[in-house]
Formats: structure tokens, C-alpha cells, sequence
């Protein structure tokens, strides 16, 4: 008897879960991140160690071929992406990416972010979300990066295009990021002045559950230029031009 019992409590316990559609789930991918600049810069990233705080950040910094203070800041995975700025102390103007595993990355000291403090966004990787600078306790132009773990811990060996930096090493490593087709324009950059954004989504997001008026820009102005519908290749955004 005991021996018939273990495999008919399986077979009870299965046949359970399939009448009442218990759903198993699958674990989320794990994201894989491309440099945080634009297509084909190089810059060092720089694990440096002891010292960093925290340890196993990445200063991304200056090459000979390519200066780094004013480039773009683009994510290194999609996600949603939420802004903050610490005045002159610590990150001073800094983003934080939520992925889609749960995992994290931080861009600290840009001079500028494209969505005000306390504001968030969804971005897809390649999407810009700021610019280099030297905000907070920077002492020179440069880019802090942090890619943490989903219960927050420090990755201290972190992987950009498929290259590893891990603690004490210097790498130069050269941006893929946006070499593909995916839209790289935030909403402002694609409506340019006179709109003011709505709502938005990034490219290839389901924007069922969201307003119908995602990825839509506001016409504020009688004198501003109709722009045109595949600005900047963003062949998805659609434009609201009821003056207001």
C-alpha cells in the first residue's frame, strides 16, 4: 500500500492543478545590457578599486578618440526608468532603470535628464534618458553605472556588450547600443518645441492597459510646423494636433 500511494498522490495532486488552471510561471529573462552612449563611441569603463563607493560601479569616461562630457545617456536595457536629482551631493542628477528580471541600473551626475525629478518613463534599451555631466559629488565630466541585483546588491563584475569589467579593471568598450533599428527619440526630441507629451510608451510595449492617447504629443502652438509623421524614423508615433 505505501508503496502505490506515492505516485497516486502525484497523479491527484496534477490532475488538481490542471482542472482549476493553476498557471506555472516561466522566469522572467534576464536582461543583457549594451554600453549607455550612442552607436560606435568608445569610452573606458573603469572598475576602480579600492575606493569606489559603491564598490563595483563603472566610471565611464574619456578616450583618446572620444570625449565623453555632453554625450548622450541611452539605457542599457528596457524597462521603466524613474528620475531623481540630489542637488550638488552624491549622484546629483541621476536615473534609475527597473528591468524587466527585476534588476536595476543607475546613470549618475548628468548636467541633464529628459524628464524632470520625480517623473518616470517607460524606455526601451537604446532610448536617451539624459546627458553626461558632472552633477552632485562628480569631480570631473563622467558617467556613473551600477548595475544591481533584484534584491539591490552590487553586480561587481557587471557585462556591457558582452564585455565584463570586474573589480580593478579598466576596459575600453565600444557602444552598440542603437546600432540597430530600434527608435532611440524620446517623445520630446521627435515632436520638438512647441508639444508638450501626454502620455508615452516605448517601442514595442503593449499599450492596451494604458491611455489611448500613448505616444501622443499635444499642438500647443498655431505657429508651430506640423511635424512630420515619421520624424526621426518613429513610425509609431501619431500626433493630437487639437490646439489647446
Amino acid at each position: 500500500m505505501f508503496i502505490r500511494s506515492r505516485p497516486i498522490r502525484w497523479i491527484l495532486v496534477t490532475s488538481a492543478a490542471s482542472l482549476i488552471g493553476i498557471p506555472f510561471a516561466s522566469p522572467a529573462q534576464a536582461a543583457s545590457h549594451k554600453a549607455p552612449f550612442d552607436c560606435g563611441k568608445t569610452f573606458f569603463a573603469n572598475n576602480w578599486s579600492p575606493g569606489h563607493n559603491p564598490s563595483g560601479s563603472i566610471d565611464w569616461q574619456s578616450t583618446a578618440t572620444d570625449a565623453i562630457n555632453g554625450e548622450n545617456v541611452r539605457a542599457t536595457a528596457g524597462g521603466t526608468a524613474r528620475f531623481h536629482d540630489a542637488g550638488s551631493t552624491s549622484y546629483g542628477k541621476w536615473v534609475e532603470i527597473t528591468h524587466s528580471d527585476g534588476t536595476r541600473t543607475r546613470y549618475a551626475h548628468m548636467s541633464s535628464m529628459v524628464r524632470a525629478a520625480g517623473q518616470s518613463m517607460s524606455v526601451s534599451q537604446g532610448t536617451k534618458i539624459g546627458v553626461v555631466g558632472s552633477t552632485g559629488g562628480a569631480s570631473g565630466p563622467h558617467l556613473h553605472y551600477e548595475q544591481r541585483t533584484t534584491s539591490g546588491a552590487m553586480d561587481t563584475s557587471p557585462t556591457v556588450d558582452g564585455v565584463t569589467v570586474s573589480l580593478g579593471q579598466r576596459k575600453a568598450v565600444t557602444s552598440s547600443n542603437t546600432c540597430g533599428g530600434s527608435n532611440p527619440y524620446t517623445p520630446e526630441e521627435v515632436c520638438g518645441s512647441g508639444y508638450s507629451v501626454i502620455d508615452s510608451a516605448a517601442l514595442g510595449t503593449n499599450t492596451s492597459a494604458k491611455s489611448p492617447l500613448s505616444r501622443h504629443c499635444v499642438f500647443q502652438s498655431q505657429l508651430s510646423p506640423q511635424p512630420p509623421a515619421t520624424s526621426k524614423g518613429c513610425r509609431l508615433v501619431r500626433f493630437n494636433l487639437a490646439n489647446w
